[in-house]
């Protein structure tokens, strides 16, 4: 008798060879925040730091702020939910596809960034 897996409602636990791809493609964001120091610096000299400063204080609290909805809304998609369950279906729909768009160019982002 061969068993059946039982269908859960939530996330998978497990990850699979095109799972791993995926994340470690996804997750190569070293060359933006690289090449923007390299440029912030050679037009800005020492004065970059401070910005990068700030611009750290201002992320960390967006992330925050990201952090509570997080736990608002403890669900796969959670960006698009957010925006759904906050400014309706149309706006939802459409930060979705925006989302699905930025995530599409990654790859071609970073490759050419390699190629640089």
């Amino acid at each position: 008798m061969v068993a059946v897996p039982q269908q859960s409602s939530g996330l998978r636990r497990d990850a699979r060879i095109i799972g791993l791809l995926f994340a470690s493609t996804t997750s190569m964001i070293g060359s933006g925040w690289l090449f923007g120091a390299f440029h912030a610096s050679r037009i800005a000299g020492p004065l970059s730091l401070w910005s990068w400063i700030v611009g750290a204080v201002i992320v960390m609290f967006i992330a925050l702020c990201f952090a509570e909805l997080a736990a608002l809304f403890p669900r796969a998609g959670a960006l698009v939910h957010m925006s759904h369950a906050t400014h309706g279906d149309a706006l939802g729909r459409l930060w979705g596809w925006m989302l699905f768009l930025a995530y599409v160019a990654v790859p071609a982002v970073e490759a050419e960034a390699v190629v640089t």
